[in-house]
């Protein structure tokens, strides 16, 4: 009997590990660097690794912004203002989805933090994950040119043929991914690269994610 017991509870362990596995985020923490006139967005994935179609919930659970800053979470199926907290998106077996965060400071600078928890209504305790976004927005005006030139940008935007990457050379990540729109790895390269080849992309939205380390990155969108 207590043989029978420990098998079932080793199951039962088993079994609750999987399924807390049944999502993941990458990254589970987004940086947004951006400046005060200067509309961003960050991108979190969201990939279902499981063989069952999820009905997943996003709820934000708390936010630290500015009063000025205007911003929207998006899902798969469409983007909210700041006055919806949580909506519900389908994501496929073994697909993903993803977790937008558009951000306009609207001419304010500073930093805050908005984090969304993502989960399965119908088995919450089990699946569930956490996205994080926290963001900086600098003073870009001629007191603070230093700073704003520091930051890594990209330009022009919109472009059809090639992006060029400003100041990589000062804060050298480690390497850059350029995503979709439905958050699928298009390409990686190195960052010694100070330009990006889009001529081979469809018209459209893009993001690219700058990989310092695996503690911090960054997502900028672009346009083509």
């Amino acid at each position: 009997m207590e043989r029978f017991l420990l098998i079932a509870s080793l199951s039962l362990l088993f079994e609750n590990k999987v399924l807390a596995q049944a999502i993941s985020i990458n990254p589970d923490t987004t940086y947004i660097e951006t400046y005060t006139n200067v509309f961003e967005v960050g991108l979190a994935t969201v990939y279902n690794n499981s063989s069952d179609t999820l009905n997943l919930r996003w709820h934000r659970i708390s936010e630290s912004v500015l009063p000025a800053w205007v911003y929207s979470i998006c899902d798969i199926n469409t983007c909210h203002g700041s006055e919806v907290d949580s909506a519900d998106f389908i994501i496929p077996p073994f697909d993903s989805g993803y977790i937008e965060l558009m951000i306009d400071p609207n001419m304010d600078f500073g930093s805050g933090i908005i984090k969304v928890l993502i989960y399965d209504p119908g088995n919450a305790i089990n699946i569930n994950a956490l996205a994080v976004f926290k963001i900086h927005v600098a003073d870009n005006t001629a007191a603070n040119n230093l700073l704003f030139n520091d930051f890594i940008n990209f330009y022009p935007n919109p472009s059809f043929d090639f992006i060029v990457v400003k100041n990589i050379s000062i804060h050298k990540p480690k390497r850059i991914n350029v995503f979709n729109s439905s958050a699928q790895l298009l390409f990686s390269f190195k960052s010694e690269f100070q330009s990006i080849d889009i001529r081979n992309l469809t018209d459209g939205k893009y993001y690219i994610e700058i990989i310092f380390d695996e503690n911090k990155r960054s997502v900028y969108s672009f346009i083509k």
